[in-house]
Formats: structure tokens, C-alpha cells, sequence
């Protein structure tokens, strides 16, 4: 996905987030699939899905994203500042060099707890809707 980058650089830069997982250092405990072994929780996982053209003009991509912590609070803390940072459908603020980013919206969300882990992880999933420039 094109926009992955520019989604994440977002994510980065977001010092509410920062906080929330507990970020400390060059490391911002946002990964791809699954997390480093050994990495402490929080931290957030997400996941690249394309679904196709539904549009004719736009490209439309899936991300899941899992807010993943020992805390089920922390985890929907983490899971509804990503709700705030990108539940923009007619105005999403995620800028790119690359790509016009016209809309992101939230459509589902799920909760898991892994009892071997005693690890909560809450689920969300965005459609984003994009142009290449």
C-alpha cells in the first residue's frame, strides 16, 4: 500500500499517542503483523489489507490496526485516539508528497483477550480512500 507511510507518519507524530504507549526513545512501538519478541506492551500492530477499487475513481485500501496492552483500559485509550486521529471521512489531516488522502473511516471494531498472554487486544478497522498525485 502506498499510503502505509504516510499513515504511520502520522501515528508517529502524535504526542497523545506518545504517551499512551508509553514511548520512550527512537522506538515508536507501532509494528507490522506482530511485535518484536521480547517487546513490552503497549503497543499497536497493524495490519495492510487491499480490498480493491470500490471506486471508480479512488483507490480504497483496509488497515487493522490492534491496540495491544496487559490493560484493557490502555488498550481502548490507544484504540480510541486512533478512532480520533483517523475517523475523518470528509476531512482526513494525513498529509502525503505522494498521494491525495481523501477520507479514512472506522468501520469495525473487535475485542480480544488472550488468556495465555493475559494480553487484551482491541481491534480497528479503517478504510482509506486515496489518489495517487
Amino acid at each position: 500500500m502506498g499510503i502505509e507511510w504516510d499513515v504511520l507518519a502520522k501515528l508517529k507524530a502524535d504526542s497523545t499517542l506518545d504517551t499512551l504507549l508509553g514511548v520512550t526513545g527512537a522506538n515508536p512501538k507501532i509494528y507490522p503483523q506482530h511485535a518484536p519478541q521480547g517487546a513490552a506492551t503497549p503497543y499497536i500492530l497493524y495490519r495492510i489489507e487491499d480490498i480493491g477499487d470500490l471506486d471508480e475513481t479512488l483507490d480504497d485500501v483496509r488497515v487493522e490496526f490492534r491496540a495491544v496492552s496487559e490493560s484493557y483500559k490502555t488498550a481502548g485509550d490507544i484504540k480510541d485516539r486512533l478512532i480520533t486521529l483517523l475517523d475523518k471521512e470528509d476531512a482526513v489531516d494525513v498529509s502525503s508528497a505522494n498521494y491525495y488522502i481523501y477520507a479514512g473511516k472506522l468501520t469495525g471494531e473487535d475485542d480480544l483477550w488472550i488468556p495465555e498472554t493475559k494480553i487484551h487486544e482491541r481491534l480497528i478497522y479503517f478504510n482509506f480512500k486515496y489518489l495517487k498525485k
